[in-house]
């Protein structure tokens, strides 16, 4: 279990890190009593956290619900919900009960939400596509994006609670040998090379702290659907920021505590707190694990920590699990690639939308509009079709393409909307980009 450190996600499977009868038995099943390390907060409706405490503990689980049903319930708080729409608690727990937990908890976790980041923290959001597979042959029949909803938040808001919480407590307690979750601040060179570009269309972001970094970005987070036109391009352009900005941002990672000369070293950047940890995922992390092995020795004198832990053995333990976690989260990003590029290969290329996020003198780096997709376009294999003329003034770098068939030329810079082919390979497993004429948009006629 510690040599895996992870369970991975790809897009056909999951390799778990426990084994799946042990996975079962820790896992919160409706109406079986199950072994838990608790964080059991008092907390006011305005999201006031007043008192806490940590324990063992037994919990009987009254229902299992996904993300979607949960959602449901928060869309619809006063709904009249029916064992036909939701799974019947056990318990002796009505349906009306277990709504009105949800919604109460929804209620709080906007609070805890809204006073983060009126502290400072930073999200940048980044959509994620998830392959659709055959029940029966595990093949990629089809794709769509993670949607991210309320119910997604409220769990969000309450795991980051306690992870917080636990990794205060466990700095209190083990200054030198607490496991804990830490985010470098972005060198401010690589923030300014990435961004400062953007002034030149119009996008100012404040670099100086990540809460007045978020806060600027949210002025060009436009309010919609994307149904209309506009609302498309204004997505388009928030993935952009959003993007160069993820680009910017180094990763998080696992540190021993003992291993920083001041306690303000381990602040964590993104969440704009002196410290952070995980505690919530023991089954899927084996850094939970070791912290619920701290947490227990702190709050039990009968539980004591191995002979040999010292700041050398957790710092190590810390490398391994970042070196998992990295190489687990690089294996899930090419598999889906991979299992996106055999979906090309199989029912042909697709014609998409993309957002234009730098140019280069002879490529083009993109985001797919509705797959939220990086890739790069090679121009060289239009110029049988298309001349190419490259500029760069006034630090706006542009591409003018002059298709010969209809004499059109299309300008092509930062945030310019481009159609695209996209298709496998002809020899190599992965996708490939082509650029199509345009319909009317960003072209005139010479």
């Amino acid at each position: 279990v510690s040599k895996r450190a992870t369970t991975v996600y790809l897009a056909n499977t999951v390799y778990h890190m426990l084994p799946k009868s042990l996975c079962q038995l820790c896992s919160l099943l409706p109406g079986q009593d199950r072994l838990t390390f608790s964080v059991i907060l008092e907390i006011t409706a305005m999201g006031e956290v007043i008192n806490h405490r940590f324990t063992r503990s037994i919990i009987n689980s009254s229902l299992q619900m996904s993300y979607q049903q949960a959602q449901k319930i928060i869309e619809r708080p006063n709904f009249d919900w029916s064992e036909m729409d939701l799974p019947l608690p056990k318990n002796d727990f009505s349906l009306s009960e277990i709504c009105r937990a949800v919604t109460d908890l929804y209620g709080i976790s906007k609070y805890l939400r809204s006073k983060r980041f009126e502290g400072g923290a930073l999200s940048i959001d980044q959509p994620k596509i998830q392959i659709i597979l055959d029940e029966e042959t595990k093949l990629p029949i089809s794709y769509c994006l993670e949607e991210r909803q309320a119910s997604n938040e409220l769990i969000e808001e309450f795991m980051l609670l306690a992870n917080m919480t636990v990794a205060r407590h466990l700095y209190k307690k083990f200054p030198k040998t607490a496991l804990l979750r830490h985010h470098d601040p972005p060198k401010l060179s690589t923030l300014t090379k990435l961004l400062h570009p953007l002034r030149n269309y119009g996008v100012h972001l404040d670099t100086k702290s990540a809460g007045e970094l978020r806060e600027s970005m949210t002025k060009y987070d436009e309010i919609g659907d994307g149904g209309s036109e506009e609302e498309f391009v204004a997505h388009c352009r928030m993935m952009v920021i959003n993007t160069l900005c993820a680009q910017a941002m180094v990763r998080a990672n696992y540190v021993c505590s003992g291993t920083f000369r001041k306690k303000a070293q381990l602040r964590h950047y993104a969440l704009n707190v002196p410290f952070y940890t995980h505690f919530t995922s023991p089954i899927r992390r084996y850094s939970d694990c070791i912290v619920h092995r701290l947490l227990a020795s702190s709050i039990d004198e009968n539980i004591s920590l191995p002979p040999d832990w010292s700041t050398d053995l957790c710092s190590s333990l810390a490398k391994h699990c970042n070196k998992m976690k990295d190489s687990a989260k690089n294996a899930q990003e090419k598999s889906i690639e991979i299992y996106f590029t055999h979906l090309l290969a199989h029912n042909g290329p697709v014609k998409c939308p993309a957002i234009v996020m730098n140019v280069r003198h002879h490529s083009l780096d993109v985001i797919l509009g509705k797959l939220g997709l990086t890739l790069q376009v090679d121009l060289m294999d239009i110029q049988k079709y298309a001349s190419l003329e490259y500029s760069n003034e006034a630090s706006v770098q542009t591409i003018k393409v002059t298709w010969k068939e209809t004499e059109i030329t299309q300008v092509i810079n930062v945030f310019t909307i481009v159609n695209l082919r996209i298709r496998k390979h002809p020899k190599f497993y992965y996708m490939q980009a082509s650029l199509m004429p345009p319909k009317e948009t960003n072209e005139v006629r010479e």
